[in-house]
């Protein structure tokens, strides 16, 4: 399994991020959206980051802004903010040699709160698991 740390900046503050990939390439991604009071680090996310790539997806998780690593107080995020920080991980994600295109969104709590409505505001279906 190949890890590739990424790092984005949304409005003056960073969104930190792991991706993870498959040797099979190029494959299908997943986006992984934590909860409140959680991060890209929860127990929960850093077993898929190993599960994932055995099965032939990536898996891509970060934290929104204010939360884990990434720039930004938890008090200033809202909705509005973890949704442009979900669309910005996609758009960075779109153009990766590795990865063939294909997203899904997966969240926990208010992470697929989130993901259900970052994937309403796509053209294109993005499938949600929460």
């Amino acid at each position: 399994m190949i890890s590739e740390p990424f790092a984005l900046s949304i409005a003056g503050a960073s969104v930190v991020g792991v991706l993870h990939l498959p040797r099979r390439q190029p494959a299908p991604c997943v986006i992984a959206c934590h909860g409140m009071g959680a991060s890209k680090d929860s127990d929960k996310y850093l077993l898929l980051a190993q599960d994932f790539p055995e099965a032939g997806l990536a898996l891509a998780r970060f934290d929104f802004r204010g939360s884990g690593e990434s720039g930004g107080l938890g008090r200033n995020a809202t909705i509005a903010s973890r949704i442009a920080d979900v669309e910005a991980v996609l758009e960075h994600l779109e153009g990766h040699p590795a990865l063939n295109g294909r997203f899904g969104l997966l969240g926990s709590s208010l992470g697929g709160y989130v993901a259900l409505w970052a994937a309403s505001r796509r053209r294109a279906a993005v499938p949600v698991v929460t």
